[in-house]
């Protein structure tokens, strides 16, 4: 919120691993999805990173496709490491996709946030 006016939303996890092979004992915070003008996403980025904070994270990821959302959580701190996270498109459905401009997709959508 900035004042009474929505600028976005932010899809967050708290996960508490257990024997992890990447994350061991960690209590893992991941920001799975959020949408917000690009001028805001760095606003929506520090809302999910405090909230996750607030509730005793010790580490939080995040996959994000789009530059803005990538700047953002640069700006906010964050540091960029290896991915497994791949986006493969049909035929089809990049077909339909191909009409528009842009479009949001991210980890929310498809199989969502396994393994977090």
């Amino acid at each position: 919120m900035r004042g009474e006016r929505a600028i976005g939303w932010a899809v967050a996890l708290d996960t508490a691993m257990r024997d992890d092979k990447y994350f061991g004992d960690l209590r893992v915070g991941s920001i799975v999805d959020a949408l917000a003008r690009p001028e805001d996403a760095r606003a929506v980025i520090g809302a999910a990173a405090r909230a996750l904070t607030g509730r005793g994270v010790d580490l939080i990821v995040s996959n994000q496709c789009h530059q803005a959302w990538q700047d953002a959580l640069r700006r906010s701190g964050f540091l960029e490491g290896p991915s497994n996270f791949i986006f493969a498109a049909s035929k089809k459905l990049a077909e339909l996709t191909g009409r528009y401009e842009e479009i949001h997709i991210n980890r929310g959508d498809g199989d969502g946030p396994i393994h977090l």
